[in-house]
């Protein structure tokens, strides 16, 4: 009887350390999806406001082609919102951030399309 309760001890001692390294696993892959998901939506920024420096030079006023590729890294950055529980986990302050960002955003297109 002794030897059966050992046996079953040393096989869910065995168990539980699997268990365990594998939920370490999953954590660091998760950890690094954030961490890389939040460095595309970082660059997605940079990008939107490299854009919009361009298109206000004098040379590029008004220039169609860069009003659409503005638009459509604002689409881009739309898409990667609905992920935003993947780059919150090690950035929760990120989701405040963007909210603002979005809300600014919108008022200047207001803005723009009055005049």
């Amino acid at each position: 009887m002794e030897i059966v309760l050992v046996v079953l001890l040393l096989i869910s001692f065995g168990l539980n350390v699997l268990l365990g390294l594998y939920a370490k696993s999953l954590v660091q892959k998760y950890f690094f999806a954030s961490e890389a998901a939040s460095e595309i939506f970082s660059k997605f920024d940079a990008y939107e406001t490299h854009l919009k420096s361009i298109l206000e030079l004098e040379l590029f006023y008004g220039d169609k082609n860069l009003k659409e590729i503005i638009l459509h890294t604002k689409d881009m950055k739309e898409l990667l919102k609905k992920y935003k529980g993947i780059y919150s986990f090690t950035q929760p302050e990120i989701e405040e951030i963007l909210r603002e960002e979005t809300f600014t955003k919108e008022e200047d297109g207001n803005q723009n399309k009055e005049e």
